[in-house]
């Protein structure tokens, strides 16, 4: 290996969902970026460490220096108080939101000794901001806005007189009253490390799916005196469901009670006892049968459990890119090589890099990587 190149090396979320974590070495810096996990069958898998560790790069946890976190979805962060156990030496890089809402989410799926662990853990992290520049040893680094959920960040790094842009999980719509993912109009990016969930998806097409979308059919209905009900199973969709609607409520100037069940209302207090506020005035910890209409109810009922008076939606929404803007993202950046990671399972007619490779415009490069390969850049 030579001294100025660049090594990349997926150890999980490759050409799949789930435990996303990918190593990345500049000069003669050990880095990580994310660290999530994966549940399958009540099994929890974890970033192969093991092919990290008899590579060439590095021998020892003891050897990680820097570890960046793009969000706080649970197959991105899950696995990290784990990680800061085994590598308690490296830095780890996040914004304060990503930081709040982490912690919500270990804690909320941790036992009562690993919650605070996980805690105490996190206490540690120094939070980052957007725009904010911090010069490392052999590497420059910047963050940006990513959209998806709040908190969400791109990275920039500059080593060698290369830029390498790590995505994460990113949104070019705009979704809980925040703007989608943002970049300096003149940036020229070197190499790309892109989560591109539908790459090989080109059917997949936005139409009724997206939180944005959700929450303009839910106010339509509501206009209408119609009431909702919304299921939210997960408790990071409860809290991503009562954001985005608190939001657009505030922003109609009309008053719609939002009532929360007690599965949804613990998520939220959960929340703002890590001083992460949530709650509007127009939130309600209870409902009561001379409510008045129209209102929103979150909880977990199934359908067959809710009265026929109600508009029910379920949570089967997205907060990913299209096929379509993900082919414009790759083609407004326009770099040498893109490294296509987080890819969903399945093949359905062409991907990404055929689309690409007939664009005479497009100099890019597309790799799909596999996990436990190394590819010097």
């Amino acid at each position: 290996m030579r001294q100025k190149d660049i090594c990349f090396m997926p150890l999980g979320g490759a050409q799949r969902v789930g435990r996303s974590c990918y190593y990345l070495r500049l000069g003669q810096s050990n880095i990580l970026l994310d660290c999530g996990l994966q549940r399958i069958n009540g099994a929890t898998c974890s970033p192969d460490f093991r092919s990290l560790l008899t590579s060439r790069f590095m021998e020892s946890m003891q050897q990680l220096d820097h570890v960046y976190i793009s969000h706080a979805h649970t197959d991105h962060v899950g696995y990290l108080p784990q990680l800061m156990q085994m590598a308690p030496q490296a830095s780890v890089y996040m914004t304060l939101q990503t930081k709040q809402l982490a912690e919500y989410r270990l804690i909320a799926n941790s036992s009562q000794q690993g919650a605070a662990e996980a805690s105490r853990l996190l206490s540690n992290v120094a939070p980052v901001n957007y725009l904010q520049k911090i010069k490392q040893r052999d590497y420059t680094v910047t963050f940006f806005p990513a959209g998806h959920i709040p908190g969400a960040m791109m990275t920039l790094f500059e080593y060698a007189g290369r830029k390498i842009l790590y995505t994460g999980d990113y949104s070019l719509q705009s979704a809980f009253g925040l703007d989608g993912c943002w970049l300096p109009d003149d940036l020229e990016v070197d190499v790309l490390l892109m989560c591109a969930l539908h790459a090989k998806q080109p059917y997949s097409v936005r139409k009724k799916n997206t939180l944005p979308q959700r929450i303009s059919e839910v106010m339509s209905n509501l206009q209408r005196g119609q009431s909702v009900y919304l299921q939210a199973f997960d408790p990071g969709r409860v809290l991503e469901l009562l954001m985005a609607l608190n939001r657009e409520i505030e922003q109609s100037g009309q008053v719609y009670p939002i009532y929360l069940e007690p599965e949804a209302m613990a998520a939220v207090h959960v929340m703002e006892s890590l001083q992460l506020p949530v709650l509007q005035q127009n939130n309600y910890s209870s409902f009561y049968a001379g409510a008045a209409h129209p209102h929103v109810v979150i909880g977990t009922k199934r359908k067959e459990q809710v009265s026929w008076r109600y508009r029910i939606f379920g949570n089967a929404y997205t907060l990913h890119e299209d096929y379509g803007e993900m082919l414009s993202f790759i083609r407004r950046l326009n770099p040498r090589q893109a490294y296509l990671v987080h890819c969903a399972e399945g093949y359905y007619g062409h991907t990404v890099e055929q689309e690409l490779m007939r664009d005479a415009q497009c100099r890019t490069q597309v790799v799909f990587p596999e996990e436990g390969d190394i590819y010097t850049i």
